[in-house]
């Protein structure tokens, strides 16, 4: 439960940070181009992706490491 559950709230964490300082952003530049945001919004929600991924398989190495130590 937990292999799924840590890697699930990083890239939640990730992604609305990311989402937080894009329209933190946004709004002082007053440029109301949606394209851009759209782009911006689709290339945190990969970025938050891919380190949930890689944290997946990290914590699942980890855990068989672990396992493995303990046989």
């Amino acid at each position: 439960m937990q292999l799924i559950l840590y890697p699930f709230i990083l890239f939640v964490i990730i992604f609305l940070l990311q989402i937080f300082f894009i329209i933190r952003k946004e709004k002082k530049n007053k440029n109301k181009s949606n394209l851009k945001i759209v782009i911006k919004i689709l290339m945190a929600l990969i970025i938050s992706i891919i380190v949930a991924v890689i944290f997946f398989y990290a914590l699942g190495i980890w855990a068989l490491v672990g396992l493995r130590e303990g046989h």
